[in-house]
């Protein structure tokens, strides 16, 4: 049997099943066409049943407790061994940055906030909510019961995760 795995709000970047693994692409949006169209906070799997679980620049778009309980969720679904991957921005490196003049404090803004870009595409319930440094992250992975890592990629601007059960 090939090993179940979940991209959630995969937006406009789904992963495709090959013959070891099944994809499920989920989002909210229908416009994106997703395998499922769902709110992950009201998705339920049985515990153990998923080998891995990826979060590309989704986890933002929960407020702090809804992000503790998707972590302790997604920490329940995972089979022992199993993966959970999250990119997301790098709230530090963007602050420094807008601090020290190397982006504009309006991008910073689009970092925390979602906006103002998004003002016009995303109703707020769809914009972020909270923003991460790798300490902050490490720390609620931890308290999930992950054992987990985080790197940054060459500019530092995002952050790469994995977490363990």
């Amino acid at each position: 049997m090939s090993s179940v795995k979940l991209n959630l709000g995969c937006g406009n970047k789904k992963m495709y099943s090959n013959s070891d693994s099944l994809w499920i692409n989920i989002d909210i949006r229908p416009e994106v066409k997703p395998d499922v169209v769902a709110d992950i906070r009201k998705l339920e799997y049985g515990s153990g049943s998923i080998d891995e679980i990826y979060l590309r620049q989704t986890l933002e778009h929960f407020d702090y407790e809804e992000v503790e309980a998707l972590l302790r969720k997604f920490h329940r679904w995972l089979k022992k061994g199993g993966k959970l991957r999250i990119e997301t921005l790098n709230a530090e490196e963007h602050m420094r940055r807008a601090i020290s003049g190397e982006e504009p404090w309006e991008y910073l803004l689009h970092v925390l906030y979602d906006y103002p870009e998004s003002k016009a595409t995303l109703p707020p319930e769809l914009r972020h909510k909270i923003a991460f440094n790798p300490n902050f992250l490490l720390k609620l992975l931890k308290e999930a019961g992950f054992t987990a890592k985080i790197w940054t990629d060459e500019t530092k601007l995002t952050l790469f995760t994995e977490g363990l059960k």
